[in-house]
């Protein structure tokens, strides 16, 4: 924005007020033009979702349908981009074959719906048992090892079941997928080294002990970096559930944004839409 500064400020003239997410946001907003006494930081509106009675409904389908449970704990890979199906599985592989008794199961949920039959091609080519969301019930998704979340929707739903959440998009430089809700589910969460979309999130999840990111690596290193972080977290229960409890706890603490964002604007709103 800097390049076309002179429109930006034109443009900001005819704001009334501006409801920032951060302070970092503030001044840059400021460092364009906006007058201070026009600035307001409410939070970030994504830490104030709450669990519906519907998804909670939805979540216990999903549990049904696949037989989720404790003893084969689910590994959910969330709005993945390619590559990173690759990646994921190889690295499932290589867990799954370590495991003894208590055998991991991966939830795939691709981010876009046109790559959902390309992930399918994927899971199958790994040798492993896919079942698909999408496709009609059967028993064979009860044993299956890698499910397919193909479906719009129903992602939120899936994070209460899984014991790790790999946050996806943070492999590769799209700068990864939100990582709100599934710490407000309290599960431990794996990013890649990529999340300038959410950087101050992932900061402060980060300096909250809620969080674990990989390390910027050459290509040739992903898959062994992600066995290691399933393979820590699959192996160390108290560290998966502290890892939750703490993403929860900051979650939690970023709550309120969308009180103090009507707060802010009912002065500005005709009396009657105000109420």
């Amino acid at each position: 924005y800097s390049y076309i500064k002179p429109s930006i400020r034109r443009v900001l003239g005819y704001l009334d007020l501006a409801l920032m997410q951060t302070n970092a946001d503030a001044s840059r907003i400021m460092a364009m033009g906006l007058r201070a006494s026009k600035v307001r930081v409410t939070g970030n509106l994504k830490f104030d979702h709450s669990v519906e009675a519907s998804e909670s409904r939805l979540s216990d389908e999903l549990r049904l349908r696949f037989d989720i449970i404790s003893e084969a704990p689910l590994i959910l890979a969330a709005s993945t981009h390619e590559p990173e199906e690759e990646w994921i599985i190889a690295a499932f592989k290589e867990v799954w074959k370590d495991s003894g008794g208590h055998l991991p199961r991966l939830m795939i949920a691709p981010r876009h719906p046109d790559r959902f039959d390309h992930v399918a091609e994927i899971a199958r080519r790994s040798g492993f048992a896919l079942a698909r969301r999408s496709g009609a019930q059967s028993p064979d998704d009860t044993t299956a090892e890698i499910l397919l979340l193909d479906t719009i929707g129903e992602l939120r739903c899936a994070y209460p079941l899984a014991e790790i959440v790999f946050v996806g998009g943070s492999l590769i430089p799209h700068g990864g997928q939100s990582v709100f809700e599934p710490a407000a589910a309290g599960k431990a969460m794996i990013t890649g080294p990529y999340t300038a979309n959410f950087r101050e999130a992932v900061e402060g999840f980060i300096a909250s002990d809620a969080l674990v990111q990989l390390p910027q690596m050459i290509e040739a290193d992903v898959v062994t970096r992600l066995t290691h972080a399933f393979r820590n977290l699959l192996e160390d229960q108290s560290r998966r559930e502290e890892l939750g409890r703490n993403a929860r706890k900051f979650a939690d603490s970023g709550r309120g944004a969308a009180e103090r964002s009507v707060e802010y604007l009912s002065p500005l709103l005709p009396a009657k839409h105000a109420q």
